[in-house]
């Protein structure tokens, strides 16, 4: 029984770290003010309705998840464009911007 529990417990965490997945988790609480992207394998907290400054771009990658003070999933009009600022946000199945 003993041996049976301690080889559950092996095989639990040798398959839970094999398919963990590493996440960024990044508050964003100031402008954008160069180029950005926001990676698909990101949490990004978005406070304050930061402003993309002219001539940057920020690029949202699929897959990138964007949260409100709130944790409220939002997209890219939370972002205050610039006259010149732009945002490139690749749609993703789960989230329609």
């Amino acid at each position: 029984m003993k041996k049976t529990f301690i080889f559950s417990i092996i095989v639990f965490l040798t398959f839970s770290c094999e398919n963990s997945i590493v996440t960024q988790n990044k508050q964003i609480i100031s402008d954008i003010k160069a180029n950005t992207t926001f990676s698909s394998d990101g949490i990004y907290h978005i406070a304050n309705n930061p402003k993309i400054n002219k001539g940057v771009t920020l690029t949202i990658e699929s897959g990138a998840i964007l949260l409100n003070n709130r944790g409220d999933i939002v997209g890219p009009e939370t972002f205050t464009i610039e006259k010149g600022g732009k945002i490139v946000a690749e749609q993703s199945r789960q989230l329609h911007f």
